[in-house]
């Protein structure tokens, strides 16, 4: 019975090590894909009275310097001011793209509800009717 035992946790650990092996791989590959500046290329930028608009929305420039240029159906939210998500009004539910305006910062607080939330330049989020959101640091788009 002890024989039983040794090659269980040996079964057991290798189980354990090729799981690891494959999370790292995985987390190395996916950071490869993302901090490609090839993925997420801006092209025809369009500057008109000081404001940068593109066709393409994307948030990385040709260099690879993270960028923002503004889109027709972007919505710029001051830090300290309150928008809700309502039907038919300016901030309408639904999925967004945040983005800092400010081009040296990548992490944010955005209070989401009731709730403080870190958000970095480029995260998703998903409005519900009614859900309010406050910029507590920074200007912010969303996109």
């Amino acid at each position: 019975m002890e024989i039983m035992n040794w090659v269980l946790i040996g079964v057991i650990a290798f189980v354990v090590l090729i799981a690891v092996i494959m999370t790292i791989v995985a987390w190395r590959k996916n950071k490869k894909t993302n901090s490609n500046p090839e993925n997420q290329k801006v092209d025809d930028v369009v500057e008109i009275k000081g404001v940068r608009y593109t066709e393409d929305q994307s948030i990385v420039e040709e260099s690879g310097e993270m960028r923002v240029s503004f889109g027709k159906e972007d919505i710029v939210i001051s830090a300290h001011t309150t928008m809700k998500a309502e039907k038919n009004g300016k901030l309408m539910p639904g999925k967004y793209t945040v983005l800092s305006t400010a081009e040296d910062v990548e992490k944010f607080n955005v209070r989401l509800g009731k709730f403080v939330r870190e958000c970095k330049h480029g995260d998703v989020i998903v409005l519900a009717e009614g859900d309010e959101i406050t910029p507590t640091s920074h200007t912010i788009i969303l996109r």
